[in-house]
């Protein structure tokens, strides 16, 4: 088909642009289609009305509570345990530990350990570079072992 002046047509998605506030005839006078009166009729009204109303959404909503430390927590092993996997003087070491299954690596990384006093202790042990609880230390000092290290 050729092109000329009455084969030219509109293209299919394109809308006719309203003009408003050009006359009551035009279907869009008076109020402009903005509806009557208030906020939103005026310029720049809409944008305002959502920031104030974003402040008071964002008060209701409820956070997220609490505190996440960014330190490890240490992984605890009890005495019992010790007492049970253990030797009399042996020295209970991290890598002791983790050869006898009570601790887990994280990340590849030796973690941090401290040993609880649950349980009765029974022989002696030499405690190297693990953190021990105020009973435990006692237990196993009463019991006549060694502690080195980290300690508290």
């Amino acid at each position: 088909m050729e092109l000329s002046l009455h084969t030219l047509t509109r293209g299919a998605n394109l809308r006719k642009k309203r003009r408003i506030g050009r006359g009551n005839a035009s279907g869009h006078g008076t109020h402009s289609g903005r509806g009557l009166n208030g906020q939103s009729s005026r310029s720049g009204g809409k944008g305002g009305r959502k920031l104030k109303a974003f402040k008071q959404q964002l008060q209701s909503i409820p956070k997220m509570g609490g505190f996440k430390s960014p330190y490890d927590k240490p992984q605890t092993v009890s005495l019992k345990d010790i007492n049970t996997r253990f030797c009399e003087n042996d020295i209970v070491t991290l890598q002791s530990l983790l050869s006898h299954k009570l601790i887990n690596k994280e990340g590849g990384r030796m973690p941090i350990v401290k040993i609880l006093s649950n349980g009765r202790i029974s022989k002696k042990f030499i405690i190297k570079d693990c953190l021990l609880s105020e009973s435990a230390k006692e237990k196993v000092i009463a019991a006549g072992g060694v502690i080195h290290g980290l300690a508290s």
